[in-house]
């Protein structure tokens, strides 16, 4: 009998887990872009400005206030780990990759996005960060 009611406990939790891994899927545009890219050396960078770019974002709860996020664009994908930034308030994820950073208000829908790879590991890979706004689909 206690295996049976161990099993009931399990299908229950995993259907839990399941219906707790929606994605949601919103749609960023940049407002802005700015950074540096690699001089003509390659020993240095120089500022520019960027054209603003465009992602499909899906982002998939986990379970004790973490996310995993896919962000799509016409260069690739980026898969990030995100954690909710407030304690008392659950508004706002900050997520990142190793060297990229998209920080978002589920409010809002406003966020930042930084890349950051480049001169720390000594290639020449643009520097950025972006501002824009997301909107649901």
């Amino acid at each position: 009998m206690k295996i049976i009611k161990y099993i009931i406990v399990f299908y229950t939790a995993l259907s839990a887990v399941v219906m707790a891994q929606e994605n949601q899927v919103l749609y960023c545009t940049d407002t802005n872009s700015n950074g540096f890219i690699a001089n003509e050396k390659g020993d240095g960078y120089k500022r520019s400005a960027f054209k603003p770019s465009r992602y499909t974002v899906s982002i998939g709860d986990l379970l004790g206030g973490a996310y995993d996020m896919t962000m799509k664009s016409p260069s690739g994908s980026i898969y990030f780990q995100c954690r909710n930034i407030f304690t008392v308030t659950r508004n706002a994820i900050a997520c990142n990759d190793t060297t990229d950073n998209f920080i978002l208000n589920l409010d809002t829908l406003n966020y930042t996005f930084s890349r950051g790879f480049g001169w720390v590991l000594g290639v020449e890979d643009t520097l950025s960060i972006s501002y824009g706004t997301c909107a649901k689909f």
